[in-house]
């Protein structure tokens, strides 16, 4: 019982053909390896000029996507909200901002981190997201939590998107999040991105990933292909590819 993972697809590069050919590719091979959902943490597009551009980029992605064999649920990113209001994105995606899907015997619940208001590439869950999370953990232990924007601490260090901006990697409010995670019964794995690089942290007791982005992982670098893999059964094995070959293999409790 599995699930698929890409994250920052920045659709809109010039590269379009190459970025969704490869995207449909691994798509089919999460599928034939025994993914029941596919996700995508955010980050879909990089904003054109107008809503209508990002509106029909999206269109794109989801045609490349749909119809492969498995669900898919997308999780909304900075570059998504820049010209499309949360209404334009729920029509286009199908979907709400935040909810909760099962794979198997897991239970996953993806949240909404974009939020333009702060401007830039900042986010923040906010007030609505956060009261989702505690009434969807009090009613249901669920064994990973989805946000685009990770909600723990990061050594940014080397970093070339965030490394002198800091503030505008994770979640603004990553304490209250982290808090409702510890007055509830939690979560055992907490899957992000945004920051275009791997990571993991273990933050205020539970293990946060940090998926690279799939394309542009670094300025001026083209597409990585980069995806994961997240498998329940008495654990929970986190594995991260790029190129087909095997970059990272995790294990947390559950």
């Amino acid at each position: 019982m599995q699930f698929g993972v890409v994250s920052d697809v920045h659709l809109g590069y010039g590269d379009d053909e190459t970025v969704l050919s490869e995207l449909e590719r691994v798509a089919d091979r999460l599928v034939d390896d025994g993914a029941e959902r596919l996700f995508v943490l955010g980050d879909l597009i990089l904003e054109a000029s107008t809503a209508d551009r990002d509106a029909e980029r999206i269109e794109r992605l989801r045609a490349s996507l749909e119809g492969r064999g498995a669900p898919v649920t997308y999780l909304r990113g900075n570059h998504d909200v820049a010209n499309l209001s949360n209404g334009d994105l729920t029509a286009l995606l199908e979907e709400p901002a935040y909810g909760v899907e099962r794979v198997g015997d897991g239970r996953v619940v993806y949240l909404d981190s974009a939020a333009p208001r702060l401007g830039g590439s900042r986010g923040e869950v906010g007030r609505d997201g956060r009261d989702f999370l505690r009434r969807t953990l009090l009613d249901e232990p669920a064994d990973v939590l989805l946000v685009h924007h990770p909600i723990c601490h990061l050594d940014l260090e080397g970093n070339p998107w965030f490394a002198d901006e800091p503030e505008r990697a994770v979640c603004g409010d990553k304490r209250e999040v982290n808090a409702v995670l510890s007055e509830t019964e939690g979560v055992d794995l907490v899957l992000s991105a945004h920051v275009h690089e791997p990571a993991h942290v273990r933050y205020d007791g539970t293990d946060n990933v940090i998926v690279s982005a799939f394309n542009r992982a670094r300025p001026g670098a083209g597409l990585s292909g980069a995806y994961a893999t997240v498998e329940f059964g008495e654990a929970i094995e986190i594995t991260e590819r790029a190129d087909g070959a095997v970059r990272r293999r995790l294990t947390t409790p559950r």
